[in-house]
């Protein structure tokens, strides 16, 4: 068992209510929790997109953003971007650029997403056990 993430619940405007254990979200289907997700391209324009392992909890064996994570709390946004960037790919010292913000009630979805983008040409060494192809 891995250790407990805690998240920050928000309201409707994005303000911090209180804070709940990440699997006790997952377990009541709690909404309105952070996320972030980031779109890699290469200096092509090709972007990658990964596919996720069958051992994964949520959305096993599906393709996904290049890199994403929930926003810890007590974290910036921007903060969680960086961090899953470097604990992902162990990517750092690069420039993210924002390119998008959405609220869970536009997307019927469960949590506030920012959106990143970042061109970058190096190899990506992904986690075999996150994601498989």
């Amino acid at each position: 068992m891995g250790d407990i993430e805690y998240l920050d619940l928000v309201d409707e405007d994005d303000n911090v209510i209180g804070v709940e254990d990440r699997n006790i979200i997952y377990a009541k289907e709690l909404r309105n929790f952070r996320v972030i997700n980031i779109i890699i391209m290469n200096s092509d324009n090709k972007i990658i997109v990964p596919k996720r392992s069958g051992n994964r909890r949520i959305f096993p064996n599906c393709y996904d953003f290049s890199v994403g994570g929930h926003v810890s709390s007590g974290e910036t946004y921007e903060e969680a971007a960086y961090m899953e960037m470097e604990e992902e790919l162990g990517i750092t010292n690069v420039k993210l650029d924002e390119i998008g913000y959405f609220k869970p009630f536009e997307l019927n979805t469960s949590s506030f997403s920012k959106m990143y983008k970042l061109i970058y040409d190096d190899k990506l060494n992904y986690d075999k056990d996150g994601i498989q192809e």
